[in-house]
């Protein structure tokens, strides 16, 4: 249903719309398409779309989750021991070990001990 059909009619000339009302089937199908939750239409006086957030974030959330709890185990298993030592058991970057530190170190399960030079990570 048109509610302006003059807006309406200068969009599809300026090739802004392809088809008028075909919008929403679109949506629905990019939607289910990408993983995406069905957006929620309503239309009271005012015609309402409401998108869920994306749960793609859960996945990457999982990902750093698995990456900390292997270092946590790493740290128990070899305490003392630095970055780069880490990086190498696991397979992975010093930047990534660094960030998955930040996080037990927030999170109060890790702790660096000794001097700057010769100290390592340990488990509180």
């Amino acid at each position: 249903m048109r509610r302006n059909p003059i807006i309406t009619n200068l969009l599809q000339r300026c090739k802004f719309v392809e088809n008028v009302g075909t919008g929403i089937n679109k949506i629905r199908q990019l939607c289910f398409e990408n993983n995406i939750p069905e957006p929620e239409f309503t239309f009271n006086d005012f015609f309402t779309v409401i998108f869920k957030r994306h749960t793609l974030n859960d996945g990457i959330n999982e990902g750093v989750n698995e990456g900390v709890n292997n270092l946590l185990e790493i740290i128990k298993t070899y305490p003392g021991n630095r970055t780069p030592f880490f990086a190498e058991k696991l397979s992975t970057s010093v930047k990534n070990i660094e960030r998955w530190i930040h996080i037990l170190k927030k999170a109060n399960q890790i702790e660096f001990t000794g001097s700057s030079k010769k100290g390592g990570y340990n488990v509180k």
